[in-house]
């Protein structure tokens, strides 16, 4: 099961710039989801959601991810 965090509260562990553009979140959340981290991952893409509610991008990686967690119900509402 995915971890929720707060949309603005990232784990200790990863480092972002104080001002990342919405382009260099996806880039770190795309090369955490890549190594496994997708509870991590999961976070910043809620992030990038909390700030551009359709973002196409975030909302297609964070239903992938739900879809490999079994989360058939939370996958559907992302992707469709």
């Amino acid at each position: 099961m995915i971890q929720r965090y707060q949309a603005n509260q990232l784990p200790e562990h990863i480092y972002i710039s104080p001002t990342p553009s919405l382009d260099e979140l996806i880039q770190k959340a795309l090369q955490l989801h890549q190594a496994g981290q997708f509870m991590e991952a999961a976070v910043i893409y809620r992030h990038i959601l909390s700030i551009e509610p359709y973002h196409a991008i975030a909302l297609g990686l964070l239903g992938t991810i739900h879809l490999q967690n079994q989360q058939w119900n939370e996958a559907l509402t992302l992707l469709s």
